[in-house]
Order: C-alpha cells, then structure tokens, then sequence
C-alpha cells in the first residue's frame, strides 16, 4: 500500500481551503440525520430524516499547524423529526454541501461525537 505522507505546508493549504469552502456564502449548517448515509457527500437525500440543524459559527474556526479548529458553536439548534441520529451533512452558506460524516456518542471514534443520539 503505498502512503503519502504530506508537509506542515500542504496540510495548512489543505485546512485553509477547507475553511473557505465552509465558509463560502455565510454561516453554514450542520444537519443530523437518519441512516442510512449516502454513498458520497454528493448522493440526493432519499429516505433519511432530518431531526436537527446547528448553525455553524462564521468564520468556521481557525487554522494552525495544518489543522482546522472549529469555533464556538451556539448550543441553540433547530429540531425536525424523530429517530437516532447516524450521520451529518455540512452545507455552506452557499447552499453547497461541503461533506458528510458519521456521528455517534462521545468515545465512539464517530467524525462526530454527540453526548446521545436519540
């Protein structure tokens, strides 16, 4: 298997793209759905429910040393519907859908970690 190791540089320009795309039109929006996730951040919604939207803080956060930090979030969400949350997608102000990732409770190795899920 072979392996790409990348440098503090290009990992800072990785990070520093990142953010812009998030931040691109406005505050962003962190989603929490219902499985089963799409195949890819590009896959249409089908069968998942939405159970609750975070805005997202804008800028995102910063970026040092190659690594994005998110910043402060509000802890005032907008819920939708009911059922265990499995994965999450991030659209920017744009209304461009940056990626998604799993979610599950703290400890979990989820992208995201939420204290519950339900």
């Amino acid at each position: 298997m072979a392996v790409v190791i990348l440098s503090a540089y290009t990992k800072t320009a990785r990070s520093v793209a990142l953010a812009e795309s998030i931040d691109q039109g406005g505050s962003a929006t962190l989603s929490l759905y219902t499985g089963p996730q799409p195949a890819n951040a590009d896959t249409e919604l089908d069968t998942q429910i939405a159970l609750a939207a975070i805005p997202c803080p804008n800028p995102i956060g910063t970026v040092e040393n190659g690594a994005l930090t998110g910043g402060t979030f509000e802890q005032h969400l907008t819920t939708a519907g009911t059922g265990t949350a499995e994965w999450a997608r991030l659209v920017n102000g744009a209304g461009e859908t940056v990626g998604d990732f799993t979610v599950g409770t703290q400890g979990s190795g989820a992208n995201i970690e939420i204290i519950s899920t339900q």
